[in-house]
C-alpha cells in the first residue's frame, strides 16, 4: 500500500471511533506546527519586523508604501464575483493584494489601534470571497490563488478571528478549493503533470490552503500534500539544467513566485521543503533573472511576456538562501525607483519583500560573468559589456514554437546600448482581447491560429523567415557554440530544423566587437529557388535610411545599422501599424526595419548586418 493511503488509512479510522487522530511517523504532515503562523512566517516574525523598521529606513519605506495601499484599498468596495471570458484570475489576484496588504499593515503598524480598520477590512473581504459560489475551478489558477489568499487570512489573522469566522473561511478552502483539486482524475487538473507554471501555482496555492488548515483537517490536507509531493516535479523540471524559464520572465516571475511560497510554506508549517531548493536548476534560476534583465531595467521578453521588469519578492527570498546579494543588483534598483514614487505600479507580492527581504544595498556590480549562456528547451546567450546603465547589452534566444507560452522567435535577440533598448520585442497581446474574437490562441499545431497572431508570429520577431512560411513549430534551434572571451565574443545557433522545409542547413551568429558593435552573420545553404528571405528587426526608435546605413536616434542618441551582405540586397522600413489582422493589437511607435533577399538558387545565401 502507498505511503498516503497507510496514512489515510490510519486516519479515518481513527476519526470512525471518535478518537484523536495520531499520525503515523512517517505522514507528510510530520512535524507539523500546532499553533500559527503555520505560513510563510515564523513565531515572533510580525514584532521583529516591526522592530526592524525602527533602524531600517528602506524598510520603513516598504512598509509606509504597503499601508498607502492598504488605504486605497479601504475606499474600494469589497470584491464582487466577476468574470472575465472564461476567468475569474483578476478577482483571485486583487484578492491576494488585498488580504497580503492588509494584514502587513495591520501587524507591523507603529499604532495598533488606528491599524485595527486594516484587520476588519480584511475579514470583510475574506468573508466575502468565501461566500462567492466557487472560485471557478473550470480555470484552475483562479482557483490556486484565491487559496492562497484566504489560506494567508486564515492563518495570519487566526488569533484575531471568531470562531464562526474561522469555520467559514476553512469550509470555503475546504470545498472550494482542496477537494475541487485533489486528485488527478478529477475535471480541469490536467496541470498535474504539465511542466509549466500551472503546476506550480495550483499547487501551491492547494498547499497553503491545506497546511493553513491542517491541524482542523488533517485528512484533507494530507490528501492534498501526497499528490503535491508526487507531482511538483513536473513544473520544476523545464528548470534543468541552468535555471531558464522557457515561458520566458513574466512567467518566471508567476511560477518561481509560487513556487518560493510552496518552499517557503512547507519550511515554516513542517520544518522540511522537502529538498525543493535543490531540484536540478532551480538554485541557478536567481541568475538566470540578473542575465535576462537588461541596462536598461527591460527584460529580454521572449515567449508571452513584458518587457517592463518589476521587483520581484522571490528574487529576494532566493538571494537570502543562497547568500547571493548580488543577485539584488536591479532588484534594488527598482525598488529605490518605486519608493521615489507613491504612485508606481507595484505587483500583489510586493509586501513579502518586508518579509523575505534584508540587504536593501546595491552592490558595487553582480560577482557572476558578464558573458553568460544557458542551456533548456529554451537557450539563452547573453553579452554585456559592463553593468553599468549606459553598456551594450544583446540577448538571444533559441528553442521551440512547441513550448508553453512560446512565440515563433527562435533566433530573435534584443539590444540595448547607451541607456536605450534599441531593439525590441513587441511582448505578448492580452489574452482575452483574442480569445473575445474567437482566436485559437491556445492550440500549437503548425496550423494553428495562434501562429496568425502578428505578436506571436515570427513576422514580428527578430530573426529570419523565408517566403511567408512559418517556423517549423516541433522544431528547435540549438546554440552550438559560444565563446564568451576575447574581443570579440560570440554565439552561434543551429536553426536548420526551424526551416526544414526550405533550406538544409541555417544558421546565425552574433559577435560582439570591442564592446561597441554586434556583428549578425546568417547564413542559409540550399535555400530554394526563389524563395525570400525576410531578415526582421523590430524598434521604437526614430529610422532614416541613406544607402547602406539605418540610423536609429532616440533621446539623443543613435545605433546604426550596416548592411554588408548581400551586395544587391536593400533595406526597408515599414510602420508595424495597422497589423495585419483586425484581432491583433495596435503597436504604436514601432517599425519595422527589413531585407528581403530573393534567393539566386547558390548554395549558400548569407546576410550580414553590423549594429555599430
Amino acid at each position: 500500500m502507498k505511503l498516503h493511503q497507510t496514512i489515510l488509512v490510519t486516519v479515518f479510522i481513527g476519526l470512525f471511533l471518535n478518537q484523536n487522530v495520531v499520525l503515523a511517523e512517517d505522514t507528510l504532515l510530520k512535524g507539523l506546527k500546532k499553533n500559527h503562523p503555520l505560513l510563510l512566517i515564523e513565531d515572533g516574525s510580525w514584532t521583529k519586523i516591526k522592530e526592524n523598521r525602527k533602524t531600517n529606513p528602506t524598510l520603513d519605506k516598504i512598509l509606509l508604501r504597503v499601508e498607502k495601499e492598504s488605504k486605497s484599498i479601504l475606499e474600494k468596495k469589497p470584491l464582487t464575483y466577476e468574470k472575465k471570458g472564461k476567468r475569474l484570475l483578476s478577482v483571485s489576484r486583487e484578492a491576494v493584494k488585498r488580504i497580503i496588504n492588509l494584514i502587513v499593515t495591520y501587524k507591523t503598524s507603529e499604532s495598533p489601534t488606528a491599524a485595527i480598520q486594516y484587520k476588519q477590512r480584511a475579514e470583510t473581504e475574506l468573508l466575502t470571497v468565501a461566500a462567492f459560489p466557487d472560485w471557478n475551478p473550470t480555470h484552475f489558477l483562479d482557483v490556486a490563488e484565491m487559496t492562497t489568499a484566504v489560506a494567508l487570512g486564515y492563518d495570519w489573522l487566526y488569533e484575531d478571528l471568531s470562531e464562526s469566522t474561522r469555520k467559514t473561511l476553512k469550509a470555503a478552502i475546504l470545498d472550494k478549493a482542496l477537494k475541487q483539486g485533489n486528485d488527478p482524475a478529477l475535471p480541469n487538473t490536467s496541470w498535474y503533470k504539465k511542466e509549466m507554471n500551472w503546476n506550480q501555482v495550483c499547487f501551491s496555492g492547494l498547499a497553503m490552503g491545506a497546511l493553513a488548515i491542517a491541524n482542523e483537517e488533517p485528512v484533507e490536507a494530507e490528501k492534498i500534500l501526497s499528490q503535491v509531493h508526487q507531482y511538483i516535479s513536473f513544473g520544476l523540471k523545464p528548470y534543468a539544467p541552468d535555471g531558464i524559464s522557457p515561458e520566458g520572465p513574466s512567467y518566471w516571475a508567476y511560477g518561481t513566485t509560487y513556487q518560493i511560497l510552496l518552499n517557503e510554506s512547507l519550511k515554516t508549517a513542517l520544518g522540511t521543503d522537502w529538498d525543493l531548493w535543490n531540484s536540478p536548476g532551480f538554485k541557478s534560476t536567481g541568475d538566470y533573472l540578473l542575465h535576462v534583465t537588461g541596462p536598461t531595467l527591460k527584460y529580454f521578453n521572449y515567449s508571452d511576456g513584458d518587457e517592463d521588469s518589476d521587483v520581484e519578492p522571490a528574487m529576494y527570498k532566493i538571494a537570502a538562501e543562497l547568500k547571493k546579494t548580488d543577485l539584488l543588483y536591479f532588484q534594488n534598483q527598482l525598488l529605490e525607483i518605486d519608493l521615489k514614487d507613491p504612485d508606481s505600479w507595484v505587483n500583489r507580492f510586493f509586501p513579502l519583500v518586508a518579509i523575505w527581504g534584508s540587504d536593501f544595498q546595491t552592490e558595487a556590480e553582480p560577482k557572476v560573468a558578464k558573458n553568460w549562456t544557458g542551456n533548456g528547451p529554451q537557450p539563452l546567450a547573453v553579452f554585456r559589456s559592463s553593468w553599468k546603465k549606459n553598456a551594450l547589452y544583446l540577448a538571444v534566444k533559441g528553442g521551440s514554437a512547441s513550448l508553453n507560452h512560446a512565440h515563433m522567435d527562435a533566433g530573435s535577440f534584443v539590444l540595448d546600448r547607451d541607456g536605450v533598448r534599441w531593439v525590441v520585442d513587441l511582448g505578448s497581446q492580452e489574452y482575452f482581447s483574442l480569445e473575445s474574437k474567437n482566436v485559437d490562441l491556445w492550440s500549437r499545431s503548425q496550423n494553428s491560429q495562434r501562429w496568425d497572431v502578428f505578436r506571436i508570429s515570427p513576422l514580428s520577431h527578430n530573426t529570419l523567415s523565408i517566403g511567408k512560411h512559418l517556423h517549423q513549430v516541433e522544431g528547435s534551434a540549438k546554440i552550438i557554440e559560444f565563446k564568451p572571451n576575447g574581443s570579440s565574443p560570440r554565439v552561434d545557433l543551429d536553426l536548420s530544423t526551424i526551416y526544414s522545409d526550405h533550406a538544409s542547413k541555417v544558421t546565425r551568429e552574433f559577435s560582439v566587437l570591442n564592446q561597441k558593435s554586434v556583428l549578425i552573420s546568417d547564413t542559409l545553404t540550399n535555400l530554394k529557388k526563389g524563395e525570400t528571405v525576410h531578415w526582421n528587426l523590430a524598434t521604437r526608435a526614430n529610422v532614416t535610411v541613406r544607402k547602406r546605413i539605418v540610423t536609429l536616434s532616440e533621446a539623443g542618441k543613435k545605433l546604426r545599422l550596416k548592411l554588408i551582405e548581400p551586395m544587391d540586397a536593400v533595406w526597408k522600413v515599414n510602420k508595424a501599424d495597422p497589423p495585419p489582422h483586425d484581432f491583433d493589437a495596435q503597436n504604436p511607435g514601432v517599425s519595422l526595419v527589413t531585407i528581403d533577399y530573393l534567393a539566386r538558387g547558390s548554395s549558400k545565401t548569407t546576410i550580414k548586418v553590423l549594429a555599430y
